[in-house]
């Protein structure tokens, strides 16, 4: 009698733990998508590139497809009080199924990239100050080459 409620009780458990891992799972699109989201993404990417970084929408589907809307990086005040970068729009689309195939099918489409350079009195632009800001890259190790080919492209 004792074993049956222990084993009721531990596939119950399982149940629970099933059920909270769909429904956390059915929701992952609409919580990356939401506004809490966007502004940890803001603070994550203002940390990597050392300027404030805005982002107006960032939205997740199912189907494999991130957007971005809206998106601006600050320029360094002696150059700019402009964004040095700024992105009406970036959608990329990442083929689920070609991941499972170990191929990385991307589409990438930018609406409205509106980069401004500007040449200080030294020489050195506002682009180059940004890049030299950059934390360096860590050294990856590789397997082989890496292979990117590009069968369609617009630009």
């Amino acid at each position: 009698m004792k074993k049956s409620r222990w084993l009721r009780r531990a596939l119950w458990l399982l149940l629970a733990v099933f059920t909270a891992c769909v429904v956390g799972l059915a929701l992952l699109p609409r919580l990356v998508s939401s506004g809490w989201a966007r502004g940890l993404v803001e603070v994550l990417a203002s940390s990597m590139v050392q300027r404030r970084v805005r982002l107006g929408g960032l939205s997740v589907t199912w189907g494999g497809e991130l957007r971005l809307e809206a998106l601006e990086i600050a320029d360094a005040p002696p150059f700019s009080t402009a964004p040095l970068l700024s992105l009406r729009r970036l959608r990329l689309h990442v083929d689920p199924l070609a991941l499972i195939r170990r191929r990385l099918d991307l589409d990438i489409a930018l609406d409205g990239l509106d980069v401004r350079v500007i040449r200080a009195a030294d020489g050195r632009t506002n682009v180059e100050a940004f890049l030299a800001g950059l934390p360096p890259r860590p050294p990856r190790a590789t397997t082989g080459p890496l292979q990117l080919p590009f069968d369609q492209g617009k630009v």
